[in-house]
């Protein structure tokens, strides 16, 4: 099974990501990141200046550039005659391709040394197991510039909750800084105005990120492929604005968030629970349990292992 977050090379040098969990089979699915140059006849930085800064100084270096949104992502892939399409598991767009073309898979568990002081603090405080700590995304492929995050991947539940539980403690048994309030707000404010409903309880959440030696450390929870529940659209209902209270969100913090609701409204759902998943790693615990949402979203039923569920898709905060 490929985890998430699995970084994959393809035939033509792009790399792709995967998003949740699923069993690689004759093809999957995938959500592209980083485009070489020569396949791309023009290329449009974003227009943060940050990240103008940041993409010239990876155009120049490694001849490739990132992409900062899914959209923008697939519009450049199915200009590229990339097989877009909708994703059984969570009903959203990515990119289809075929496991003849993926040339290569990475695995965030072979560390390089650099970063081995750094698993060793964490292994040795949260009494982890340091071949479930694993270094992912830009360090990963060898596309970080200055400016580039490291990101750490905890493997596990078990092993992840034991770093969301003790999070604060480990920032003043080292004497860490957390990241700056500055720096969140930035990013908060890349936020579609369709979610910026949602931006304070964003602002103040428990951002699991620290400064280390000069950089920015980020903490990513990946479940193992035991405790994976790949869904399967089985009937898809449709859009609907849904009042409801949060009643568990534990698998927020994984990939894709994932709410547990009781339905207050419409009526003709009401008390009824439902799984609303959202694809921003910025949702991650942003809601707390008890919290009331008004939201609107795109309902179906899915089939997990044991049973079949309402799930809808975050698409818009309304209240």
């Amino acid at each position: 099974m490929l985890l998430d977050e699995t970084p994959i090379k393809d035939k033509n040098g792009i790399f792709f990501y995967t998003y949740g969990y699923q069993n690689f089979k004759d093809s999957i699915y995938v959500l592209p990141y980083y485009f070489p140059k020569k396949l791309l006849k023009r290329v449009e930085f974003p227009s943060n200046n940050l990240y103008k800064k940041i993409e010239k100084r990876r155009l120049l270096k490694r001849r490739y550039i990132r992409v900062h949104n899914v959209l923008e992502g697939l519009k450049i892939a199915k200009s590229l005659n990339y097989d877009i399409v909708v994703d059984p598991r969570y009903g959203i767009p990515m990119v289809r391709i075929s496991r003849k073309d993926v040339i290569k898979i990475f695995n965030p568990y072979i560390r390089g040394k650099k970063f081995k002081r750094i698993i060793k603090m964490v292994s040795k405080f949260f009494d982890i197991p340091a071949q479930n700590i694993g270094i992912s995304r830009s360090y990963l492929i060898d596309m970080y510039t200055d400016y580039s995050n490291v990101d750490i991947c905890i493997e596990g539940e078990e092993n992840s909750f034991k770093v969301i539980g003790r999070f604060k403690e480990f920032l003043d048994n080292y004497r860490l800084d957390i990241t700056k309030k500055d720096r969140i707000k930035r990013h908060v404010n890349m936020l579609p105005k369709r979610l910026a409903l949602a931006k304070s309880s964003i602002e103040n959440k428990d951002w699991f990120s620290f400064y280390y030696k000069g950089k920015k450390i980020d903490f990513h929870f990946i479940k193992t492929a035991r405790e994976a529940d790949v869904p399967l659209i089985i009937k898809k209902i449709g859009p609907k604005e849904v009042r409801g209270k949060i009643v568990d969100n534990a698998e927020s913090f994984f990939a894709p968030s994932v709410y547990v609701v009781e339905i207050l409204s419409p009526r003709d759902y009401i008390h009824k629970r439902l799984r609303l998943i959202t694809y921003s790693r910025f949702f991650a615990g942003a809601f707390k349990k008890d919290d009331t949402i008004k939201f609107r979203g795109t309902f179906r039923i899915s089939q997990r292992k044991n049973s079949k569920e309402i799930e809808a898709s975050l698409e818009e905060i309304i209240a």
